[in-house]
Parts: C-alpha cells; sequence; structure tokens
C-alpha cells in the first residue's frame, strides 16, 4: 500500500532502482513509521531516473575502431561567426573632437582647455564615441559627400555598428535581442558583399583587406551541408585512403627509380655481347645500323607469298 504511494515520487527523483529496500532513504524511513504493517518496502519494477534534459551533451558511439581521432566541433554563436577579425571600437586620441563640425567652430579653437575637454572624446558618452568612429570610417568608403547608399557605404556602416554591438555584448552574451540584432546585422552584411563581389570583384577584395574581414563567397548552386558525424567520418576516411594509397605510389616510384639505373647497367651489358656476336658473326652491329636499314633488311629476309 504504501510502496504504491512512494512508486511516483521515486520514478520522478529517485535512479535506476530493481528490488531495491528503500529503508536506508530518510524520508521514505519516516513514512514507514507510520504504517507498522509494513516492515520492508521495495519496488518490482525499474524506476529511471534521467538528468540528460538538464545536462544535455552530444552522445554518440566512440570512433576508436579508426585510425584517426574525430570529435564534434565545439559550435560558435552566430554573435561571434561573422568574419571579422577585430571588433569593438579601436584606441583613438582622446582629445579629438567628438565631430568634424566642432573643429570648424572659431570660438572652440579660442576656448581654454576644460571647455575643449566636454567637446573631446575623453568626456564623450560610447554613443558619441561609435559614432564619431562611424563617421571616420564612412568617409574613406563614401563615392561621393552626399553617399548614403551606395554597398561600400552599407558594408562599412554595418560593419562598425556590428563590432561596436558585440562588445557590448561580450559581457552580456545572454541578452537575446541584442544578439538577435547582431545576427541581422551580419547576414544583411553578407548580402551587400555577396552582390558586392558579382557586381566589382576588384572593389570587394578591397574592402573586406581594409575592414578586415573575412569572407567567402557561396558556390553558384552549391549546398553547404551541416556537421554530422557519420558524414565527416566517411569524408575523413576517404581522405586518409587516399593519402595512404598516394603515399605507396611514391614509394613505389622511388624503388623503380633506384632500379632503373641497375637495369640501364644490364641492358648495356647485353647490348655490348651482342654486338660482339655480331661481329663475329660477319653482320652489321644493331647499335651501328639506321632505322631504315632495319626494316629494309627484315623485308628481304621474309619470303615473297607466291
Amino acid at each position: 500500500m504504501l510502496a504504491n504511494v512512494i512508486r511516483e515520487p521515486v520514478r520522478r527523483f529517485g535512479s535506476t532502482l530493481w528490488g531495491t529496500s528503500l529503508k536506508s532513504s530518510p524520508a521514505v524511513a519516516t513514512m514507514a513509521q507510520k504504517d507498522s504493517n509494513d516492515s520492508t518496502l521495495s519496488i518490482a519494477g525499474p524506476l529511471k531516473i534521467s538528468t540528460r534534459q538538464v545536462h544535455r551533451k552530444w552522445l554518440h558511439w566512440p570512433n576508436n575502431f579508426l585510425p584517426f581521432y574525430w570529435e564534434k566541433p565545439e559550435q560558435t554563436p552566430g554573435w561571434k561567426n561573422g568574419g571579422d577579425q577585430e571588433t569593438g571600437i579601436p584606441e583613438h586620441d582622446p582629445s579629438t573632437f567628438k565631430s568634424r563640425i566642432y573643429e570648424l567652430s572659431k570660438e572652440l579653437k579660442d576656448a581654454p582647455e576644460p571647455v575643449r575637454r566636454l567637446y573631446s572624446l575623453e568626456l564623450a558618452r560610447r554613443k558619441e564615441i561609435t559614432d564619431w568612429f562611424l563617421e571616420e570610417t564612412i568617409s574613406e568608403y563614401r563615392r561621393h559627400a552626399f553617399d548614403v547608399s551606395s554597398l561600400e557605404y552599407r558594408i562599412a556602416h554595418l560593419t562598425v555598428r556590428i563590432r561596436s554591438n558585440q562588445e557590448i555584448i561580450e559581457p552580456l552574451w545572454k541578452h537575446s535581442y541584442l544578439r538577435k540584432m547582431v545576427n541581422g546585422k551580419i547576414f544583411k552584411r553578407h548580402s551587400f558583399l555577396v552582390r558586392l563581389y558579382y557586381l566589382d570583384e576588384d572593389a570587394y577584395h578591397r574592402i573586406c583587406k581594409s575592414l578586415k574581414i573575412t569572407h567567402r563567397i557561396p558556390k553558384l548552386g552549391g549546398i553547404e551541408l551541416p556537421i554530422q558525424r557519420k558524414r565527416e567520418l566517411r569524408r575523413i576516411t576517404s581522405e586518409y585512403c587516399d593519402k595512404i594509397r598516394a603515399d605507396k605510389l611514391n614509394k613505389y616510384h622511388e624503388h623503380l627509380k633506384q632500379e632503373q639505373a641497375i637495369f640501364e647497367e644490364e641492358r648495356r651489358k647485353i647490348m655490348e655481347w651482342i654486338d660482339q656476336q655480331e661481329k663475329y658473326l660477319g653482320i652489321t652491329p644493331s647499335s651501328q645500323r639506321s632505322p631504315s636499314s632495319s626494316k629494309t633488311s627484315t623485308s628481304d629476309s621474309t619470303p615473297s607469298s607466291s
């Protein structure tokens, strides 16, 4: 009676038990004291409790039967996998003005140092520093002073935003809104880079090199398959077998090269012996014959069909 009551809680929170006595459990012992009729509590069937849902892990069969080791690569978060070789805002001079407009002001040129510091990057907010860096970067890739729609402008603009947001997400990587926003910008920049590659390949390579972006153009009509254990093991096994085959062929080729010198020496001795025998028989040595004379001699020696 009491065992039927305890069966369900133990199924949820216990380990795999089969006919295990529950007297050792303090919670069950206290419940057993209430029922004097049940001296021993045991469970008739297996009770399996798994924590796989809590601590998930890639479980697969070991591949120790192969001559190499393979392990599933660690997945990189999407907001980190944008191809940027640099993150954040680079080092800058704190005495620089927040905007180029302030540089044209005559009043700020003659203003005292505390006033100039208020309009410099030293006392600027992060947003103002990001806007200054954005303005400095975009000015190098604009086609003209009013350009806001070219692919170069958009790629440079998105690159600055992505790197600035990546620096913010690093300590707050669990913030779902920021991660989704950066992923969307990375995908958008990827599409702009692909379009720029097919429109102007030189500009594509130039902007990737100057902005330090690692980018790869997808193959036309190609399908990128996800990394799977069986597919990767088959691919690596095929490459391993090809390497063994190539190594054996190269080794056999080197062995033939070594035997070639011995073969040439034996051939020279045999040809000298043949020449000596032909001289003894009064025949022109075969080494001194021309190809045409050898053909005529063979044709004369053959009997006529008539």
